[in-house]
């Protein structure tokens, strides 16, 4: 079965010149994710150069301290893995630049920071025509779990984040000039976002991965970043123009629901967030349903999704609303809300102990007819939509599976499953309001079954890297840390235990 990322892979090696952007080494998943591209380039003879930090970008997503100790220990492993994946038949290539040049960004980064007040005010940022805001935005909301960051408050984090893109714009397309294309890991952060949009200028092609959690396989995308909508809707619209009705194509997409809401729990080596093929499930309690539900009322499940994930990258804005509490607020002020209607706000699990400001707001709705269930709270999700009349969703994919389970789900914000028809799409609050108060029949939830099959045809298998995590992945059955880097792990760890206890 050849899945999307085969196909991206078949692309990438069809470039025959690669260079490759490594800047997560000292995570182990993506460092593990990297060293697989890189063998399978290496051993199909394509020409690879490897673009390696010198230590000069000041933020990176492992090391956002810059502490000399961390980047000494990234240039071990990376030398040592990145040997070891290709058989030395890469090219290494360092990214520096000199101390005057880095002056002078420093001094346009602070200008930047000076005149701009929140994280979406650097959207349209550019510099020597290369767009980098929206990396710099995005990083913020993945680094500080919010949708809109004010940069005053960040200082420290926002200067960092906007020199990591001016130094990218400077020092890498001179490393690029021999290269027909670029990967880099996610696309999403300030570093790798920049770094594709300068391959880009150059007329390269660009490709990214991400790790997918639900099945530990590898997401390669033509595209960058990994989670650009319009690549995506693509993607299933393909599924969905060719989905046929052979019956094991129909029993393998009922299977994805299936599986989903009640899961297999596996053993896995990958992560500890790896216990089962839907790790929100362990969350709850089967059939539990808050203690308070009265099935005599109008009940509204609404599925609040992780807003932060999305926040920045374009075509993920929401139409609605500038954010999903904002939305859920202006419903529940409508005069025109039937008084019947009680909604049950169920916050993501993604959102526990990551998303501190947005649970709060979001705890501030509760009232009379709006009850908020919280990330970890043992409420089974599954129960709740069965019990309730319909749902309200923003974009996680169990508005999709709600569908698929017989509930009308209305969509109030983006996502990849959008344009399948499955569900009811209101424009503004006031159609938002309307569809709550009437009466929705269930769309077919056979229309969901492309998105499913989409689903599971995602990813690329590991054949010569292995995670290991948290420790550092093997490379061709070879571990990739020195015994001098183990070493210095174990002193970082007893300086920070010695830091703790100075501070208490």
């Amino acid at each position: 079965m050849t899945t999307i990322s085969d196909t991206a892979m078949h692309d990438l090696l069809a470039t025959r010149s690669v260079a490759i952007f490594s800047d997560l080494v000292l995570n182990p998943i993506f460092s593990a994710m990297e060293l697989e591209i890189l063998a399978r380039l290496s051993s199909s003879g394509a020409k690879v150069w490897t673009i390696n930090c010198s230590g000069i970008l000041p933020w990176c997503i492992e090391n956002p301290g810059h502490s000399l100790m961390k980047c000494a220990m990234c240039k071990s492993v990376r030398n040592r893995g990145q040997k070891i994946s290709s058989k030395g038949t890469h090219t290494e290539l360092i990214l520096d630049i000199d101390e005057t040049r880095k002056s002078r960004l420093v001094k346009i980064a602070q200008d930047i920071l000076a005149s701009n007040i929140t994280s979406r005010d650097l959207l349209s940022l550019e510099h020597s025509g290369v767009l980098i805001g929206p990396g710099i935005s995005s990083n913020l909301s993945f680094s500080l779990r919010d949708s809109d960051i004010l940069l005053g408050e960040h200082e420290n984090l926002a200067t960092n984040l906007i020199l990591t893109s001016l130094i990218v714009v400077e020092a890498l397309p001179e490393l690029l000039k021999d290269a027909s294309s670029l990967v880099v890991g996610s696309g999403r952060l300030a570093s790798s976002w920049t770094a594709s949009r300068v391959a880009e200028n150059l007329g390269l092609k660009v490709f990214s991965y991400e790790y997918l959690s639900t099945n530990g396989d590898i997401e390669l995308a033509a595209t960058s970043p990994v989670l650009d909508l319009v690549d995506t809707l693509k993607k299933v619209q393909n599924f969905k123009d060719n989905f046929t009705n052979d019956p094991e194509v129909v029993a393998t997409s009922i299977a994805y629901f299936h599986d989903t809401r009640y899961p297999i729990s596996k053993e896995s080596v990958a992560t500890p967030a790896m216990a089962s093929s839907n790790i929100f499930v362990n969350h709850f309690e089967r059939g539990n349903l808050p203690s308070n539900f009265d099935l005599q009322k109008r009940n509204i499940a609404v599925m609040v999704s992780s807003e932060w994930e999305y926040s920045s990258l374009p075509g993920w804005e929401n139409q609605i609303g500038n954010s999903q509490r904002e939305i859920i607020q202006k419903i529940v002020e409508s005069k025109d809300l039937h008084g019947d209607i009680h909604l049950w706000i169920r916050c993501h699990p993604n959102q526990q102990n990551k998303d501190a400001r947005a649970l709060a707001e979001l705890t501030q709705l509760a009232g009379h007819n709006v009850d908020v269930i919280l990330p970890l709270d043992p409420v089974d999700s599954y129960a709740l939509l069965e019990s309730c009349e319909k749902v309200l969703a923003f974009g996680s994919t169990i508005g999709v599976e709600a569908v698929f389970w017989g509930k009308p789900t209305i969509l109030c914000g983006r996502t990849e499953y959008e344009e399948l028809e499955v569900c009811y799409i209101p424009k503004t609050i006031d159609e938002t309001v309307l569809l709550l108060n009437q009466h929705l029949e269930p769309m077919d939830h056979n229309r969901t079954l492309p998105y499913a099959l989409y689903r599971q045809r995602k990813g690329l298998r590991f054949s010569v890297s292995e995670i290991k995590y948290p420790l550092l992945p093997t490379i061709r059955n070879k571990k990739i840390d020195h015994q001098w880097v183990r070493g210095l792990k174990k002193l970082r760890q007893v300086i920070n235990k010695f830091k703790s206890l100075l501070s208490k």
